[in-house]
């Protein structure tokens, strides 16, 4: 979430009320992903805009799965790999003429 968002979780904005997590959980699930994303990653701008943003809300939603408070509701390791292939070839495929 750092990487794409290029916030720490020690950043200013964040409190007690409000986390790294928090903040990324509360833009997913409002669709609002777009206002997390580093502008240098994502820009409306971009050819492959929506294709773009549609990766990167899949990568914020699987770290967030990585992030669960209980292990047991984590994905495990093999899961998450699958998951960033999925992902890395839908993205892939964004260029490709059909």
């Amino acid at each position: 979430m750092e990487t794409f968002s290029k916030r720490k979780p020690s950043d200013e904005m964040f409190d007690e009320e409000l986390s790294i997590k928090r903040w990324i959980s509360n833009a997913v699930g409002d669709d609002g992903i777009v206002g997390t994303v580093d502008a240098k990653l994502l820009s409306t701008e971009d050819r492959f805009y929506n294709e773009k943003l549609s990766c990167l809300s899949s990568l914020m939603k699987l770290a967030l799965n990585c992030c669960e408070h209980n292990p047991e509701d984590r994905l495990g390791m093999s899961d998450v790999l699958a998951e960033l292939k999925k992902i890395q070839l839908q993205f892939l495929a964004y260029g490709k003429p059909k």
